[in-house]
């Protein structure tokens, strides 16, 4: 057989199996039960974290990239000032009982003319003494920033020593369990999802990775296709968001990383459901 038969042998087989690659991807598009690849993206959740008081800190306990857990101490104002009103208060409240007690002695003992207006006008005193006070022992704990779930500290924005405002940022924290991703649904196929169903996450990082998923929220809205997909679809096509909920043992997952979500084809599903 000469090169030049051999050669177009060759190309010959190339097209044969282009073409049957090319019919099997169509017929499993049209396949209602094929298995599906959807495209989207990490959504990670973010929380601003900050004092509820105005105040010099005094300590900051964690790092970017540690790992937190809800109720953890992240970081501590000086608490001299807070004590300081705390102690003012207990005094007010002490000076208030104080008078209460002698203007209820002199109305007993009916000395200086006291009357029950003068009781009534200490009482009130002694109530917004306490009141007072107790304001300023639950303000005693707005020192001290806690973290309200767990996460990864993703950035650390102040240090000791800084003033900062009430409200300002002082930690933003990365709620990374689960980790929420974002997919989209072409309409065709939207009768395959269901909430809860078990769907497997893949990305391009971690080649050969599979990561098990739940989905958990399907849009009842269309839209077209986000341009930051990375999808091999037309991008103008009709689709629906759906989110998924996935695990990440290994801490792989980045806000906005693109990722493929694998739906098992049907035939599957229903077999795991008869075992």
């Amino acid at each position: 057989m000469s090169a030049r038969v051999r050669m177009l042998a060759a190309a010959l087989a190339i097209l044969v199996g282009a073409v049957g690659w090319y019919l099997w991807r169509a017929r499993g598009a049209d396949d209602p039960n094929a298995a599906l690849s959807l495209f989207g993206n990490v959504d990670v959740h973010q929380v601003e974290l900050a004092f509820r008081v105005t105040g010099r800190i005094a300590d900051m306990k964690v790092q970017e990239g540690d790992r937190v857990k809800a109720g953890d101490t992240l970081a501590q104002l000086d608490r001299v000032p807070f004590a300081t009103d705390v102690a003012a208060a207990q005094a007010d409240v002490e000076q208030a009982r104080a008078q209460l007690a002698a203007a209820r002695e002199q109305l007993n003992l009916e000395l200086h003319g006291s009357r029950i207006e003068d009781i009534a006008a200490q009482q009130a005193a002694l109530a917004s003494a306490e009141a007072r006070l107790a304001k300023v022992q639950t303000a005693l704990s707005d020192p001290t920033l806690l973290a309200p779930s767990g996460g990864i500290i993703s950035v650390r924005a102040r240090e000791p020593g800084a003033i900062v405002q009430a409200g300002q940022t002082v930690y933003t924290l990365t709620l990374n369990d689960p980790v929420w991703i974002r997919a989209y649904v072409p309409q065709p196929r939207l009768g395959r999802i269901k909430p809860g169903m078990g769907v497997g996450v893949s990305i391009d990082s971690m080649p050969g990775k599979r990561y098990e998923a739940t989905v958990g929220f399907i849009s009842p809205d269309a839209e077209f296709t986000p341009k930051t997909v990375q999808t091999d679809q037309v991008r103008d096509d009709l689709v629906y968001r759906i989110r998924v909920i996935a695990t990440d043992p290994d801490n792989v997952f980045r806000q906005g990383m693109p990722v493929t979500v694998l739906v098992p084809a049907a035939r599957s599903e229903a077999l795991a459901r008869d075992h």
